[in-house]
């Protein structure tokens, strides 16, 4: 089988997916995710890495998450076990694995919130300045670390796989440092779909400690 993704071929075999990347620093965000969490029982297993190619051992799934409903108590220990494990991996910068700042975290944000406005035409120089003055006043409402912390950043239904005995993550291609709570915050609009009950379970799962006012500027910050 042949898939064709938005910056990625995939080729999927009786045993393997191989990976070809067209953009280099999807590629090295990947590489650099993987040797991160190396050992990880979250992760499926890499076979061979080659030029701007990796090759994956295919996971036998049971299958993607297609509703909230049908999610369970084992996957929501097991997601709020892989969020945990990669909050436990620190940096002093921001941004993707392949390309880190310096900038402290609601500096290189408030660049990137700058730079997204700017592309959207159908807002208008009011309304862009009203989504950059909700954004400074809601941050300085929360506690923000120097450290950041690793993330998948695209935690969605079709890169989380239901297997057997709990879970496996694919996609590390936009794989960066920042805060969790911008994990949580893609994880509650693409896969929970902002389920209230779903959303206090796993927070309640966690092994850390989050800040929901800042779960709640990063959603704004997704959506807007």
């Amino acid at each position: 089988m042949n898939l064709s993704t938005y910056k990625n071929n995939i080729i999927i075999t009786d045993k393997l997916v191989i990976k070809n990347y067209s953009d280099r620093e999807n590629f090295l965000n990947e590489v650099r995710a993987f040797e991160l969490l190396k050992g990880s029982k979250f992760l499926p297993r890499i076979v061979e890495i080659k030029d701007m190619t990796i090759i994956f051992e295919k996971i036998s799934r049971e299958k993607f998450i297609n509703n909230p409903k049908e999610l369970n108590e084992l996957f929501l220990d097991e997601i709020a076990g892989f969020i945990s494990e990669l909050y436990s991996i620190k940096s002093e910068k921001n941004g993707y694995l392949s390309n880190l700042s310096d900038k402290c975290n609601p500096e290189f944000l408030l660049d990137k919130l700058k730079c997204r406005l700017s592309e959207i035409v159908t807002l208008s120089d009011n309304d862009k300045e009203s989504c950059l003055n909700y954004f400074i006043n809601s941050k300085k409402n929360s506690e923000w670390q120097s450290s950041t912390s690793l993330l998948h950043y695209d935690l969605k239904p079709t890169n989380i796989i239901l297997v057997r005995n709990g879970l496996k993550v694919i996609d590390f291609d936009k794989a960066s440092f920042g805060d969790v709570e911008m994990d949580i915050a893609k994880f509650f609009w693409r896969t929970l779909r902002f389920n209230g009950v779903l959303q206090e379970k796993f927070i309640n799962k966690l092994k850390i400690s989050v800040d929901i006012n800042k779960i709640n500027i990063y959603i704004f910050f997704y959506t807007a």
